[in-house]
């Protein structure tokens, strides 16, 4: 399979019919500095990692509630410390994972009506976007 990226949208395309991978729609993807692209799948919730030459070499994280799992993704990146970050809609929390997918310790909103749509992490600081919601 090859990828290329264009005009903020990425493409797979399979080199033969046996190498064809199903994928939902991505609009999120991060590049660390290895030459991989990850590309957050959010359909299929999971994160696929593309290395330098186009081909798969890994599927990372899986739908659910449990360590390392996560629902509604909208956004993945890269920690400073090369772990990586899946950004959770509601509840509100970015799932933490080693890249060979080894779960580690959740960030977790403390309100209940926040919902979280991106995040980066910069140096030792991480900007999150997203919405605040009243039930009042």
């Amino acid at each position: 399979m090859s990828i290329s990226a264009k005009f903020g949208r990425a493409v797979l395309s399979p080199r033969s019919a046996s190498s064809a991978t199903a994928l939902g729609p991505s609009a999120a993807w991060t590049t660390p500095g290895d030459g991989h692209l990850l590309l957050l799948d959010h359909q299929l919730v999971q994160i696929l990692d593309i290395g330098p030459d186009g081909e798969c070499r890994a599927v990372i994280g899986r739908e659910g509630e449990g360590p390392g799992e996560f629902s509604m993704p909208m956004d993945v990146f890269e920690f400073g410390d090369g772990t990586l970050g899946v950004m959770q809609l509601m509840p509100a929390k970015i799932v933490r994972l080693e890249r060979d997918g080894t779960p580690l310790e959740s960030i977790v909103s403390r309100d209940a009506g926040h919902m979280w749509w991106q995040a980066r992490s910069v140096a030792d600081h991480l900007v999150v976007s997203g919405q605040v919601r009243s039930f009042d």
